[in-house]
């Protein structure tokens, strides 16, 4: 894909250079960022990893380098980046954030410890044998991401680095690596996994921070500072869910949908939606009722597409990814796993519940595993097209063995069952569309638990796996 330059200055977006445009008077732009990152599909981000992509920028564009500017933020990853210039930082002298990430790097200019003000280095899946010791000299650093290297060691200049308080060194050939007693007592995250470490032994750097800055602080003899209060105070985010409630056209026409001239259900409304609710069956106002109905569905969807920054991710690697900045779409990071999707969109969990649903509108709000296993065998082939998209991602293994089945599409229940006796396995793919089983009858808890079940079976056989499902569904029906 053709790599685009822009600047965004105060939720303006600004083009650069002569790729799209020409640069801007500097007078104008304040606390701007660059973004000259490629967006991948997932086959492409397996040929950039696996080192077979010949595309994108091999050295950073002149139209950047302008002198005098005030970039602040700048994100090159996803390049094939060689080198940085002798001046870099002499042209970017403001620069607070700087993403290296997944480029073929294997060394920085000297002169790169004079960005003063840099606080953010991401410098992931490189090719360092050796962190530069420059990188030990950019005495404002508090974020350095040298994972997906080839480090055998980091520079013992490392204990210069005093605002330091997210370090991740994982996926490396370190033998040893050592810290400060004062970093050991004020850093957040300190992240070792998959190296072959002598010092701290490897059995340590793999239980997580916490193990690790203990283990420092032991052999400096400092007392051990309570890590819940650092990590409670890390938690108290903005409660940004709260906002003031405006309900718009689509809960009235889901109350007037349901009333005749005379008020009473029509009899070609019986038969589209043969579950009619029953009189006080909810202590809601119609329009409170139609309206939680609604968030239900929205919010499953939106906190699924929030939920895929952090998924799979460890309690440190979120920490590291998303502690200073927070959960946005923006800031999500892209890895093997996340650059299926694009930022914003849902997962296969949304996409699944959006089966359920297209199924219960089909035949009125009455469960068939049947039609739910064609939808999903459909999905799975070719996705939402009206979406764009070409495939279903994010199929997990179990939901993958039953659809291979031959007889999946005829006894659903059963080939789950021989999954499910074959590998024992007890994952969690159908609580996430079952949840919503709770709406069409919740005025009848019986009715909720045999939807429930009964989808969940679809796929997912395990006796504990039901048990969770109707308890999702439950919760949601008392709620309404």
């Amino acid at each position: 894909p053709e790599t685009k330059i822009s600047t965004r200055c105060e939720g303006h977006s600004i083009p650069m250079g002569n790729i799209a445009g020409s640069v801007p008077d500097k007078s104008v732009l304040s606390r701007h960022e660059v973004t000259l990152s490629r967006r991948l599909t997932f086959e492409q981000f397996l040929e950039h990893v696996g080192g077979k992509q010949t595309v994108g920028l091999s050295e950073i564009p002149a139209e950047v380098l302008v002198v005098p500017n005030v970039i602040e933020k700048m994100d090159v990853s996803f390049n094939i980046i060689r080198n940085l210039p002798e001046d870099f930082s002499f042209r970017l002298p403001h620069l607070s954030y700087l993403d290296l990430s997944y480029n073929g790097l294997k060394t920085l200019p000297d002169a790169f410890r004079y960005l003063y003000h840099l606080r953010t280095l991401l410098m992931r899946s490189n090719g360092f044998a050796s962190l530069p010791v420059c990188v030990c000299q950019l005495r404002q650093l508090a974020k350095l991401d040298v994972s997906g290297n080839q480090l055998q060691r980091l520079p013992r200049e490392l204990e210069h680095l005093r605002h330091l308080q997210y370090l991740n060194a994982c996926n490396n050939m370190l033998l040893e690596f050592t810290l400060s007693a004062e970093q050991a007592d004020h850093m957040e995250v300190v992240m070792a996994t998959f190296n072959r470490c002598r010092e701290p032994p490897q059995a340590v750097c793999n239980q997580g921070s916490k193990a690790i800055l203990e283990h420092f602080r032991l052999k400096y003899g400092r007392d051990l500072p309570s890590l819940d209060t650092k990590q409670s105070d890390r938690r108290q985010v903005d409660r940004v869910n709260e906002f003031p409630r405006s309900r718009g056209s689509i809960s009235q026409d889901i109350i007037d949908a349901q009333r005749s001239p005379s008020g009473k259900p029509t009899s070609r409304q019986l038969q589209r939606a043969p579950l009619q609710e029953a009189r006080h069956s909810s202590k809601l106002d119609a329009a409170v009722l139609a309206d939680k109905v609604c968030g239900l569905v929205y919010g499953a969807a939106i906190g699924d597409a929030i939920g895929l920054c952090t998924e799979f991710l460890g309690e440190d690697e979120c920490h590291f990814h998303y502690g200073q900045e927070g959960l946005s779409y923006d800031a999500m990071i892209r890895d093997r796993h996340r650059c299926k999707w694009r930022p914003g969109d849902w997962t296969d969990d949304t996409d699944q519940m959006v089966i359920v649903l297209d199924s219960l509108l089909l035949w009125g709000g009455v469960v068939d595993e049947i039609d739910f296993a064609a939808r999903l065998s459909q999905w799975a082939n070719s996705g939402f097209p009206e979406l764009g998209d070409s495939v279903g991602w994010g199929i997990g293994r179990t939901v993958g063995k039953c659809l291979q089945d031959k007889e999946f599409l005829r006894n659903p229940h059963d080939v789950a069952y021989q999954v499910w006796k074959s590998t024992q396995s007890a994952a969690n793919g159908a609580v996430m569309r079952t949840a919503l089983l709770g709406i069409p009858r919740f005025n009848n808890l019986a009715d909720v638990t045999e939807d429930a079940v009964r989808i969940c079976k679809a796929t997912h056989y395990d006796p504990r796996y039901h048990t969770m499902c109707f308890l999702c569904s439950v919760y949601l029906c008392l709620d309404l």
